[in-house]
């Protein structure tokens, strides 16, 4: 059975720090349930104590990556935010030109998947969106385009046909 590793407040503080120095999330107002996720992610880390975890993850690239991927994950689907998505496919259509779309965070691609297919039932034919994310694996699920379940909850069954 694996030792449990639990960071003291200290480290917990520490650890907040270093992520937001890494990413720009704060994490502060997460902090008792990430105190909570983090043994489980220590798991796989190979550390003996949270104080060598955190030695490792200042020079690790492999374990940064790791852990923003952990510190990250969020809730995605479909039109989520929708009148926020309604309120930038107004803007585009009023301009009358090509318009250029960052989302960032984009996770797994839902929010850049439901701009584009707004815009194509808002007829904007001339749009070009970017996806970018801290999180790598939800990068590379973006990237299959395959998408089930909960995310498609919000999408009529005639949106599911014509876009997926």
């Amino acid at each position: 059975m694996e030792k449990k590793i639990t960071p003291s407040e200290l480290e917990l503080n520490e650890f907040i720090k270093i992520i937001n120095e890494m990413s720009g999330i704060d994490l502060t107002d997460k902090k008792n349930i990430l105190a909570l996720k983090l043994n489980k992610f220590l798991e796989g880390t190979n550390t003996k104590n949270f104080s060598e975890f955190l030695g490792k993850l200042k020079s690790n690239r492999q374990l940064k990556q790791e852990t923003l991927d952990f510190v990250t994950i969020g809730e995605t689907y479909f039109l989520r935010e929708l009148a926020q998505l309604k309120e930038i496919i107004y803007y585009a259509k009023s301009l009358e030109k090509r318009v250029n779309i960052l989302s960032a965070p984009c996770s797994s691609g839902e929010e850049v998947y439901s701009l584009a297919l707004l815009a194509a039932q808002n007829f904007i034919k001339d749009m070009y969106i970017l996806g970018i994310d801290i999180n790598s694996s939800v990068i590379e699920k973006a990237k299959l385009g395959k998408y089930q379940g909960r995310t498609l909850q919000r999408l009529s069954e005639s949106e599911k046909r014509r876009f997926f």
